[in-house]
């Protein structure tokens, strides 16, 4: 999770527990029975130190990302350390032979490229539900009633294997609804989840010349269904889906930022401009007047927003190589910094800047720098604005190829102490534009550095996908783990793609999905039976695919 606790007695446990507990609670519209954690692509592009939380529980009592991570991790240690439960056996103990976990056709969409599907954990205190968690997967193509639907649910997860925690081998989907509203609308970018995962936030756009628009929409959960198949989709049920239109311009690649303390949608569109929208999940979703939208870059695609909820400040690329700052509470015009090469090939800060909150920097990347030659890493001071240092990762489009970058993600050490950490991303060769990947280091101030890098595939034409990490507790006394995709000729497989695994920094493993993979999101660290510690995510190419494979092993 990019961050772990460590406690030293029960009083300790018990306080930051409650504290976990009562600042969620005060997001949360209803209460539940439990309370859960939603699991989204935000909870990978805003990242807390545990030593720091440690120190300043106000930033989990005023960010609930922070909160959810803790509270997830927290309970399983706390309840162990108390007594309250037996530990985790792990899973070479546990786990039978190899196998493979499920895969179910979407029809004729997946998710985009770099965009993630979004988990929801109903009880993380308790053995993985199989008809309360739930993942969903918005797709890129248009719905039609009866026919291909536009957004998927599945449950009834932990399938497959000698001894799974559901029956049946495939999962259940919970639902699978057309919810496009306007001709040629799909779902190109990321779903966001309300805290209490009854809700769930994405963004319908066109792309069509003459016809380009945006709408937000925000979907009931339905608690039950028993399809089998994506199709036939449904409507969604009478006052299921609440919809708002945005703006006649398109959404290329700016997932929805939600402001759970504010209850507030924050987006990007390709005319450059960041549009607020108010009472998202606990209201009716009104779009804010003057002084928005935001002028950011004008008819510049932009990234995806991160926000600080406890400062207010905003951090955006745009398709020019610029990163800008805005300060949401009091907006004016926006702060910029240039990033990418300005008129160069593919300057663009393609993926959403990455934002250490308790260590005040923020990582963008790029395929072209406007210094360097070559793709880079920039780290820059969150208060100042002002660049700390830039990080070469291979030729990029530095020599006129277009290569997309997207997100790499620190590891667990990084968190605890950044001068032993590393952010791992991927690049290209130093003079190719094969894929490689960058283990990249940090010094004792927390500055980036050079690192070491390795080879993905030979084929210049192969890409990667957005890096994800996850440290589990349960398997081999503590793996930490990093995941991505490889969209051509990966190692062993021919031409074909693959989702990569590399543990503890030293151990790759590999599986073969025909074009890569999407963003990847992971469950849980539940591995007392099989299918409780997974990884999800969409194939890119034929078949269109919904996969889930174990974390270790990728089976």
């Amino acid at each position: 999770m990019g961050f772990r606790t460590r406690f030293t007695g029960r009083t300790a446990q018990g306080f930051l527990l409650a504290i976990l507990v009562s600042g969620l609670s005060a997001q949360i519209s209803e209460t539940r029975a439990q309370i859960g954690v939603p699991e989204d692509w935000t909870h990978h592009r805003i990242r807390f130190s545990s030593a720091k939380l440690r120190q300043h529980p106000e930033i989990a009592a005023g960010e609930p990302r922070a909160a959810t991570q803790l509270y997830r991790e927290a309970f399983m240690q706390a309840r162990a350390a108390m007594g309250l439960a037996p530990a985790a056996q792990s899973f070479a103990a546990t786990a039978p032979g190899p196998h493979r976990d499920w895969s179910v056709t979407l029809g004729t969409g997946r998710l985009q490229p770099g965009a993630y599907p979004a988990k929801w954990q109903a009880d993380p205190t308790a053995a993985p539900s199989c008809t309360t968690d739930f993942v969903i997967y918005g797709l890129n193509v248009a719905g039609v009633t009866g026919g291909q639907p536009s957004i998927v649910g599945l449950n009834r997860l932990y399938t497959d294997g000698a001894t799974p925690l559901c029956p049946l081998l495939q999962p259940n989907f919970l639902f699978s609804y057309n919810t496009t509203t306007f001709a040629n609308g799909r779902i190109l970018t990321s779903p966001v989840l309300s805290l209490d995962g009854k809700k769930v936030a994405f963004i319908e756009t066109s792309t069509v010349a003459g016809a380009r628009t945006s709408s937000v929409h925000v979907l009931n959960i339905p608690t039950s269904g028993a399809q089998v198949t994506a199709t036939p989709a449904a409507d969604p049920p009478a006052g299921a889906l609440a919809s708002l239109s945005i703006a006649a311009a398109s959404n290329t690649r700016s997932s929805p930022w939600v402001d759970y303390k504010s209850d507030t949608l924050y987006v990007g569109l390709d005319n450059g401009r960041l549009y607020k929208v108010t009472g998202i999940f606990k209201g009716t979703p009104t779009l804010a007047g003057a002084p928005w939208p935001i002028l950011i870059a004008n008819n510049q695609i932009l990234s995806s927003p991160v926000l600080d909820s406890n400062t207010g400040k905003l951090f955006i690329g745009a398709a020019n190589g610029r990163v800008f700052a805005l300060n949401v509470n009091s907006p004016g015009a926006p702060t910029t910094i240039q990033v990418g090469r300005n008129a160069g090939t593919n300057p663009a800060i393609f993926d959403s800047p990455m934002f250490d909150a308790t260590g005040g920097t923020i990582f963008a990347i790029t395929a072209n720098d406007s210094v360097l030659t070559g793709a880079s890493v920039t780290q820059i001071d969150a208060t100042t604005f002002a660049i700390v240092t830039r990080v070469l990762i291979g030729e990029g489009s530095s020599t006129g190829t277009t290569v997309n970058l997207f997100d790499g993600d620190f590891d667990d050490a990084y968190f605890t102490n950044p001068s032993t950490g590393h952010l791992l991303v991927c690049g290209t060769g130093v003079a190719d534009t094969t894929p490689y990947r960058y283990l990249l280091n940090f010094d004792g101030s927390g500055v980036l550095q050079p690192g070491s890098s390795v080879q993905l595939s030979t084929d210049a034409a192969s890409r990667c996908g957005p890096v994800t990490e996850f440290r589990n507790s349960n398997i081999a006394g503590g793996t930490d783990f990093f995941f991505w995709g490889v969209s051509r000729s990966c190692p062993g497989f021919g031409v074909t793609g693959c989702v990569m695994a590399l543990a503890n920094e030293t151990t790759l493993s590999s599986t073969k999905i025909n074009g890569g993979t999407s963003g990847i999101i992971i469950d849980n660290n539940y591995v007392t039976q099989t299918g409780g510690s997974s990884i999800y995510f969409s194939s890119q190419a034929n078949p269109n695919t919904a996969f889930r494979v174990t974390q270790q092993g990728l089976q």
